[in-house]
């Protein structure tokens, strides 16, 4: 297993189990149009499959920007496919209020793990984006 592989699934367990959130403070640079920003944080995402089905998954963010987020999940849905997503974003201070973002977008690429073929990774392009009170 690569470090790379190996953070990914820390990061992956941490999500799900002992911390809800963390937030990373360092700016990833690339040549996007947009700055992306490492934040793990846990998300709720809803496709309609090809039989017609509402699916339900959980996973968490790996990074977010203006334009879209890149999230790990056990079960991703295709690429190309419209989804409805619910970012649960870390609160900063005690007694904060608890806010999440609510997006609709298109599925651009999905990534399979190559170690166990099970866990998976997809990106979204952001349509539609509103800040909510949780």
């Amino acid at each position: 297993m690569s470090a790379a592989q190996n953070q990914r699934e820390v990061a992956t367990e941490r999500a799900y189990t002992t911390v809800p959130f963390r937030v990373h403070h360092k700016v990833q640079r690339d040549p996007r149009a947009t700055i992306r920003y490492a934040l793990l944080a846990q998300v709720i995402f809803t496709w309609t499959d090809d039989q017609g089905e509402l699916r339900v998954e959980r996973g968490c963010t790996r990074d977010i920007s203006t334009r879209g987020a890149y999230v790990l999940a056990s079960g991703c849905p295709p690429s190309g496919a419209f989804v409805v997503m619910n970012i649960l974003l870390p609160m900063l201070a005690e007694g904060a209020r608890a806010l999440r973002v609510e997006t609709t977008g298109r599925v651009q690429r999905v990534d399979v793990s190559e170690q166990d073929g099970l866990s998976c990774g997809f990106s979204v392009c952001n349509e539609r984006t509103t800040l909510c009170a949780a």
